[in-house]
């Protein structure tokens, strides 16, 4: 894997036009703080490189508007244009922009690789706090969620709950007792089908789902929609029902939509 140094001439020129002279210098420290962390994550080196050749292009752009303002305390002086020469709004929506994708790519990644069972055990932990802060609060429906992830932990969490709360025999959560007990309910499993350095595709009951490392371009959001598929806000990712689910389409999007994923 190959890491992309900072155009040095940007770099020194960004220096060069700053009263501190070290401008340059101070966003290639934090350009490497970013590729650090991006090091860190345990993901394939192809995905890594993708996400790092993003930086550089983002921040490459950032570095251009460094070395090209030019501040009033230097203008001045220099006889500068300096209304024409400032480049802090061009700059300072380039970092906005840059720190909204790595928090939006940060946050896929770290989607990506939670644990199997994770959501189980923050609902579970959801229950017993609030139930210990919170005098309203009523666990039944996280409790109807957790029926379909860990049933079992379900029936004893409502068996020693059931004495405080007396859930009415009609209340969806009873009936989902009722069910569990009778060995009607079938847990939802997370099923990856297919995952690449792009897109890691999965199911989960009657649905499909699709989560991309970094934001699909317009071009392939439209071809996601011919195909059934549509953004799931809850699960942060695209999804459709397993009867529709074609896994052969969905296994050559990054080759058949390269620029776009």
């Amino acid at each position: 894997m190959v890491l992309k140094e900072l155009d040095q001439e940007l770099v020194n020129k960004a220096n060069k036009n700053s009263s501190s002279g070290e401008r340059g210098f101070l966003s290639e420290s934090e350009y490497k703080t970013y590729v650090k962390k991006v090091l860190s994550w345990k993901i394939s080196d192809e995905r890594k490189e993708k996400i790092l050749n993003e930086l550089y292009k983002k921040w490459n752009e950032k570095l251009k508007y460094e070395a090209q303002h030019i501040s009033k305390k230097v203008a001045g002086p220099a006889r500068y244009n300096a209304k024409r020469m400032d480049k802090s709004d061009k700059i300072f929506k380039c970092a906005l922009n840059i720190a909204y994708w790595f928090e939006d790519v940060e946050k896929q990644v770290r989607d990506a690789q939670r644990k199997e069972n994770e959501d189980v055990i923050e609902l579970y932990e959801k229950i017993k706090f609030c139930r210990k802060n919170d005098s309203s609060y009523n666990p039944a429906k996280d409790l109807e969620k957790l029926a379909y992830r860990e049933n079992k932990l379900f029936i004893r969490l409502y068996k020693r709950f059931y004495k405080q709360y007396q859930w009415r025999k009609n209340s969806n959560v009873a009936k989902l007792y009722e069910k569990s007990l009778a060995g009607e309910i079938k847990e939802i499993r997370k099923e990856i089908f297919y995952e690449d350095a792009n897109i890691t595709a999965y199911t989960e009951g009657d649905r499909a789902y699709i989560k991309f490392l970094m934001c699909p371009k317009r071009q392939l959001v439209l071809a996601l929609g011919h195909h059934g598929w549509w953004w799931n806000s809850h699960q942060r990712a695209w999804s459709t029902y397993t009867e529709k689910l074609d896994e052969k389409w969905v296994s050559t999007i990054s080759t058949r939509y390269a620029p776009y994923v």
